[in-house]
């Protein structure tokens, strides 16, 4: 019986770190944007698959991988990135109404797994060494890896379908130019943060 309440206490550890750290932080923001424009299974399962990679990478690699990957250069990909999505928002917003690109946008829709590795990508290099992925780090040096592998991937699927949640619910009361301009301003928001962060780390 003390092993199984141990066993629910590691698990519920992992879970409320991964919790506390993603709700509402820029992988949730950005999970919800890319629901409110793309296929949401394919968001979802880009989100799903990369977080459950980082997890994995610092339950059972941890400070070894970090160690040799530099993480000024995940920065700079991660303002990359940001950048990218950014620009290519503010273009689909410069187009014109979704009236107006009806047939456009139904000719050059993209294909759902080029939505789940944009996805993925741009979670992975948003991830990198935040906090959640720090957490996990510290609690797999002390507990059992399964255990805490377990709680953090029920909070990444908790995360992830509030995130799709809140992206569906936030797209049926803005119209979808307005959408792609306000994504394109917290994406660049983003590119900012890391860029103010990255120059502040070489310094």
């Amino acid at each position: 019986m003390e092993l199984v309440l141990k066993s629910i206490d590691i698990v519920g550890q992992s879970f409320l770190t991964v919790i506390v750290s993603e709700l509402g932080d820029k992988t949730f923001i950005s999970t919800a944007i890319l629901a409110m424009k793309y296929s949401k299974s394919a968001v979802l399962t880009g989100n799903l698959l990369s977080m459950s990679l980082m997890m994995l990478i610092a339950s059972y690699i941890g400070y070894t991988v970090m160690i040799f990957i530099d993480p000024h250069y995940v920065k700079v990909f991660s303002i990359l990135v940001f950048g990218l999505f950014s620009i290519l928002a503010f273009w689909e917003a410069y187009k014109g109404t979704k009236a107006e690109d009806e047939i456009l946008n139904q000719s050059f829709k993209p294909k759902w797994h080029s939505v789940l590795w944009q996805t993925a990508v741009l979670i992975f290099f948003a991830e990198w060494g935040d906090k959640s992925q720090i957490g996990i780090i510290a609690l797999s040096a002390n507990h059992s890896i399964p255990l805490v592998l377990t709680g953090a991937i029920g909070a990444i699927i908790c995360c992830g379908f509030t995130a799709i949640l809140c992206g569906e619910l936030f797209n049926r009361y803005v119209s979808e130019n307005l959408m792609e301009y306000l994504s394109g301003l917290v994406f660049l928001a983003f590119a900012l943060f890391n860029l103010k962060d990255y120059l502040i780390e070489s310094i």
